[in-house]
């Protein structure tokens, strides 16, 4: 289902996560690497909406978003953190009283080995953290998250040097975005997408 709404959102014309810190590694399981990435959520909030080019754009409620992959993964191979829907409401939007927002998934799930450069796989089950979600229920009641509470994903990862890292969904191909990696941590943002709401 998240799969889905992914592409839906890529799909809108030109078509819509706040990163948090990861979960505490397990007991004899330490995180060799510090999290010394570049935040993910600084290329969530562009100072040019890359939306304003839309059609109906200055008329239609819509919202710019991103999502945001925050992972760190431990000695032990177990993986933590957070998946981030981050949602900048259009002017409309905004006048119908929605304002920047955001829908968190926690994170879990195995990685072999440390993370280093090359083809990666990693599998992930995401439940959402109702706490750090703060978008309000739209005007019939529902949750930005409604049927998007659980998932289970596979991503394909490329490591490349410098640190530089690419996601995208392992069953399709579809890209999910970029960002950055050391040894313990890994980091995507996608681009940005225009979902009317």
């Amino acid at each position: 289902m998240r799969h889905l709404l992914f592409l839906l959102l890529m799909a809108c014309p030109k078509a819509p996560p706040t990163a948090a810190s990861a979960e505490a590694p397990a007991p004899g399981c330490p995180v060799d690497a510090a999290d010394d990435l570049p935040d993910p959520l600084e290329r969530t909030d562009p100072e040019d909406d890359p939306c304003e080019p839309e059609k109906y754009w200055d008329t239609q409620p819509g919202a710019t978003t991103f999502f945001v992959g925050d992972y760190t993964v431990d000695s032990c191979g177990v993986v933590s953190g957070h998946e981030t829907w981050v949602i900048h409401p259009n002017s409309v939007f905004a006048g119908l009283g929605f304002t920047d927002c955001s829908v968190v998934w926690t994170v879990d799930g195995r990685f072999e080995g440390p993370l280093t450069e090359g083809s990666h796989t990693l599998s992930l089950r995401l439940t959402v953290d109702e706490e750090r979600s703060d978008c309000k229920p739209n005007g019939a009641g529902q949750n930005m998250w409604d049927g998007e509470e659980n998932a289970v994903v596979t991503y394909a990862i490329e490591l490349g040097k410098e640190g530089v890292a690419s996601l995208s969904f392992a069953d399709s191909g579809t890209p999910l975005g970029d960002g950055h990696f050391n040894a313990s941590h890994l980091t995507f943002v996608s681009p940005a997408s225009c979902k009317y709401f």
